[in-house]
Formats: C-alpha cells, structure tokens, sequence
C-alpha cells in the first residue's frame, strides 16, 4: 500500500487550546546569593475525532481473490479524545555561592509544589458516526459520514494528584581540574483517580488512591587533564510510581495499578571530551548503561503477577562538532545501542532478546560551508536502525520496521545586512520509511515524504 493513502476522513480533526501564565521574581541579596520564585498556571484542552482501521480477518474483505483493486477494508474505529488538563506549581530556589577551605561550592536548595489534574470524556460510540469501507488501495477521504451526533456517555476519568518537592545539589570545585556535582531530591505526592465506565448500559464508578514519598539521587565527578580536555563518570536514580501520568488500572497484569511499588531506573555513564583546531572543533564519546526493574511479570507456575522484570539498555554515543576551518561547520553523531530483558519473558514478535522500537544504531551529520558573497550550502543524512516490533501485533503484521536513510539539503543566501533567504529541502531522494511504530505494529509513523520550505529573515 501506498503509505501516502489516507484511510480517514477529511471531517476528522483535532483541535488543541492552551492557556498559561507565569510570574518570575528573583532578587539578589549579594553577588553570590540570589532567590528566584516561579509561579505557574496552565490549562490545556485537547479534543479530536480520527478514524482508523484494522486490516484483520472480519475487516478485510477480498471480494475476487485475484483483484486486489476490489479489496475493502472496514474504517469502523471512530476514536474520540476529549481531554482537559489544569497544573498550578510554584517553585523557590536559592542559589548561594561559597568556599569551605579551598573548595568553590554552588548550593542550590529549592522547594516545590505542584496540583495537576485531568478529565477525560467518555461517548457513546454509536453517536460518532460510520464511514463505508474502503478500498485497500485507493480510499476516499471523501466518503460520507452518517450518523455523526457525538453524545456524551456519562463515562469519565478524572485524577488528581500533589506533588511536594524538597532537593539540595552542589557543585564543588577543587583545584584547577576537580568538578564534583551531587544532590538528592525527594518528592511526597498523593492523588486520587475515579473512573466511571459504561458496563452493560450501566455506569459503574471505580475509585483510587496512590501516594508515596520518593528519594531520587544525582552524583558526577569531572576532571580535566588539560585544558582542551575533560573525562567524567556520573549515576542517577529515578522513580515512576503508578498513577503518576494519570493511568491507574485494576489489573494484575499492570504496572499502573496501585498495588505495586514504583518502577525503578538507575543511569550510569562515563564519558569524555577533547577540544581541537583551537577549540573549534570538539569530539566527545561517552559510555552509558541504563537499568529499569520492578516490571510487572506473570508466573508461569502459579500464574500470578510479580514485580521481577527488568530491562537493560547499554551503548556507546560519539559526537562531534565544530568548525573544520574557516566558514565550514560540523556536526554529527552515533549511537550504538545493545537492549536486553534481563529478567522476564521476551518482548519482541521475532524472539529476539531486545527492547521493541529501540534502534540498534543510530547516525546523523550535517555540515555546511560558506561559499562567500552571502552564499551558504549545506547537507546532512539521519539513519536510523529498524524497529522491532512486539508480541501482540496482528497477523501479517511484519516483525520489524526496517532501517532506512535520509537526505536533506540546504542553500542560503544574504542579500542585505536586513535580509536573507534560506531554502530547505528535506529527504531529497524522497524516500518512504517508518518512523516510529507503536501498539506493536498496529499503527506507525510514515516517514515525512520530500517536501521544501522557503525562509525570509527580516532584522530591523
């Protein structure tokens, strides 16, 4: 299929309002110590109708087996999102600048409060309309929708949730070529989540609750052996405890569901940076692992559900950047990445111990050069390894995304000290990929096609 087809319908839509204030006071009681206060309020409202398809056996009809120009497929998933969400939050820091002997200290301390809360609608599906089938190959977008009265159902979720925040970090210099920095942050909130779902025409409520308190650290230590270089190790921790991106389930099998504890990430990475050409030119490299555990996993004894799964993403991340020489500019980068499920069953459809939708490699360059007189050219190319999917997609759906390349270009031109032209032309040889899968596999992102824009800067 021609991934330019559009299988919705030009009556869809989505349609997005946010509203946000914020006040900033800051005030310096001396050089070195300084208080700033942020207050922030924010409402967003987002509400879209999309019709989607699923190409299985009930929905694919193949009417003359050998004209695949008289296959249909069902366009019968009317989504509808009616979503509002509203955060209020105030944080105050304190910056204090000192020495302890012959060790520099930046200690940062700061408080921080915040209320977040969503409310999802819920409609009565029958009330979003119907579209005909459409043809595999050639659909209408035009098709006519019958029967679009969206009706609200009385279903909802609402969630509401509280967050305080205490943190200390401090940066201390000691000597010429010592830079450690370390800090904790500890986080208490509490939420409450009601779902209220159509059961049989009847509405049945739901009620939750989740709160903990969580500690979360930060350590990293620099050192520069000369003055063009430097080499660091740093280790991190978070936590993302259920409920907290208002999901909250009664299931067993998910992670969301307040019953469990929070899910857990350390971070570790070594790494290094060497400045050359007269720091023009700077290379970097560093090594990173990342761990998460506390995933919700099935026995397949007693078939009940633990938090003993644990995920590993490990690599290695070059970069450079820089001018090479006079009026011609660098900047690239590669990412090798080896993920593994270090406890618990296999997540892709292919068996492979690897993560779903994780790249293995990943590269991108683009330079430029100054040809003189106002003219600049330019180019880069972006590749991307293929995608795994996972083990729920429907049948025939591939096991992987595959890797691709693209191409883009540049020219710009400066006709005054006031005007200048840029043109961009992205994915030059038009090449159609995947850039992203999700639901394993059954929906994905089609590469952006080839497409220019043309840009005046005006400076006045």
């Amino acid at each position: 299929m021609d991934p330019k087809n559009f299988y919705g319908s030009t009556a869809d839509y989505d349609r997005i309002k946010a509203d946000m204030a914020t006040v900033r006071v800051e005030h310096e009681f001396s050089p070195k110590l300084r208080l700033q206060n942020i207050s922030r309020y924010g409402k967003t409202s987002q509400h879209y109708l999309l019709t989607s398809w699923l190409a299985n056996a009930s929905n694919l009809k193949t009417p003359l087996q050998g004209d695949p120009s008289t296959w249909t497929v069902a366009r019968n998933i009317r989504t509808i999102k009616d979503q509002e969400n509203k955060i209020l939050t105030n944080q105050t820091t304190l910056t204090s600048q000192f020495a302890t002997g012959a060790l520099a200290h930046t200690l940062v301390t700061g408080l921080e409060m915040t209320s977040e809360s969503q409310l999802n609608q819920g409609y009565f599906p029958a009330s979003l309309g119907s579209m005909p089938a459409a043809n595999l190959y050639r659909p209408n977008p035009r098709d006519p929708v019958t029967g679009f009265n969206p009706v609200r159902s009385g279903a909802y979720r609402e969630g509401r949730i509280d967050t305080q925040s205490l943190y200390v970090f401090d940066t201390v210099k000691f000597g010429q070529r010592w830079i450690f920095h370390g800090g904790v942050r500890l986080d208490h909130y509490s939420g409450d989540y009601t779902v209220v779902a159509l059961v049989n025409d009847v509405l049945e409520p739901t009620h939750f609750t989740v709160g903990d308190t969580l500690v979360n650290g930060k350590a990293s230590l620099l050192y520069k052996p000369t003055a063009n270089s430097s080499v660091y190790a740093m280790v991190a921790s978070s936590k993302l405890p259920p409920g907290s991106s208002f999901t909250v389930s009664g299931n067993a099998n998910n992670a969301q569901n307040p019953i469990y504890r929070p899910q857990e990430t350390m971070s570790r990475e070594i790494g290094g940076k060497l400045d050359l050409l007269r720091q023009k030119l700077s290379l970097s490299g560093a090594l990173f692992r990342t761990e998460v555990k506390n995933e919700v996993e099935q026995d397949p004894v007693d078939l009940r559900y633990y938090q003993t799964g644990k995920k590993r993403v490990q690599g290695i991340e070059l970069g450079a950047t820089g001018e090479l020489s006079p009026g011609w500019l660098l900047s690239a980068g590669y990412l090798v990445m080896d993920t593994s499920v270090e406890a618990g069953r296999i997540v892709t459809a292919a068996g492979e111990n690897t993560l779903t939708y994780t790249p293995k490699s990943a590269f991108t360059a683009w330079t430029s050069y100054d040809l003189g007189h106002g003219l600049t050219v330019g180019g880069g190319a972006r590749f991307s390894d293929k995608l795994m999917r996972g083990t729920d997609g429907a049948i025939g759906t591939p096991v992987h995304a595959g890797s691709y390349w693209v191409v883009d270009a540049m020219a710009s031109y400066r006709i005054n000290a006031h005007l200048d032209l840029r043109l961009n032309v992205y994915n030059l040889g038009d090449e159609a990929y995947v850039a992203a899968i999700n639901k394993s596999g059954y929906r994905y992102t089609p590469g952006a096609p080839r497409a220019a824009s043309l840009t005046a800067n005006f400076r006045f």
